[in-house]
């Protein structure tokens, strides 16, 4: 998942970049902020994209108003703590000293500013994630299967569209019940078509819109006609 991935970078990024390094010749020093900066942009990007995707998506009642603010609180962090990689002066190799000191008083003592900054944006990330990660893992969240994805939105849906023929679906459907049916353009609807979507189980009120001056249904199958 991207958290972990995130997570992983920010904190066990040192062992990560020395492997780097190794694998591709490079000097140790000089690109360990590179490292952290490209790291960094790579994976917020796609972790912006999922976490907008995911609340974009999902009710809120099913996510819960708690992991949508933690979710909109990691997204401003994780913005600021992009700006702040890019816009102060950082130098590799205190950030790389900071990974591997941090925590230790005589390190605390003499730690500058920038440093300090960083290691707070670190942490803060890294508990933010961690609570999402536990969040997202307690809901019960479709696999990638279209039919999973499919029977997942019907149960969480509360408003559905669709054309008369098709409401057949909702009947074999597992979803919250709906009570109210609306018919749009009911005057173009013929009598048996409007008996599907009144089949669905749980509905207990219909409303019809139409304009009886409107033209009435019609077929324009060639073969239907001659019946």
């Amino acid at each position: 998942m991207l958290q972990t991935v995130m997570i992983e970078l920010l904190e066990d990024c040192v062992s990560k970049h020395k492997s780097y390094c190794d694998s591709k010749n490079v000097n140790d020093g000089d690109s360990f902020l590179n490292y952290v900066r490209e790291g960094f942009i790579a994976t917020a990007s796609s972790l912006r994209n999922c976490i907008s995707t995911i609340f974009t998506h999902l009710p809120k009642t099913f996510i819960r108003e708690r992991n949508y603010e933690d979710g909109v609180a990691l997204m401003t962090l994780l913005d600021s703590f992009e700006s702040f990689l890019f816009q102060t002066s950082l130098v590799g190799e205190e950030l790389k000293e900071a990974y591997l000191l941090e925590g230790k008083f005589e390190f605390l003592t003499r730690v500058n500013v920038n440093i300090a900054t960083f290691l707070h944006f670190k942490r803060e990330s890294v508990r933010f994630l961690r609570t999402l990660m536990s969040a997202l893992d307690e809901l019960d969240l479709p696999t990638c299967s279209k039919d999973s994805i499919e029977e997942f939105c019907y149960r969480m849906a509360t408003l559905i569209f669709c054309i008369a023929s098709s409401a057949y679906k909702l009947q074999s459907v597992k979803m919250y019940p709906m009570k109210l049916l609306v018919i749009d353009e009911a005057a173009q609807l013929r009598e048996c078509e409007s008996l599907i979507p009144l089949q669905v189980p749980s509905i207990k009120h219909t409303v019809l819109l139409g304009d009886e001056c409107q033209l009435p249904a019609f077929v324009t199958s060639k073969v239907a006609s001659y019946f």
